[in-house]
């Protein structure tokens, strides 16, 4: 599975805890009039509380 190619993304905040960002792997559009996406941050991940 390490070998495995797939598309990355960059997902990036800038709020109450300040700048943060990650990778994720998936991510799914939910909305086109409100520009919305969806993805998931597992909670042991360091930037889960900023999202």
């Amino acid at each position: 599975m390490s070998l495995l190619n797939a598309p990355v993304f960059l997902v990036a905040t800038d709020g109450q805890f300040g700048r943060h960002g990650l990778t994720v792997s998936e991510i799914c559009s939910v909305s086109l009039s409100s520009p919305t996406l969806l993805f998931y941050i597992n909670r042991d991940n360091i930037s889960y509380e900023a999202f």
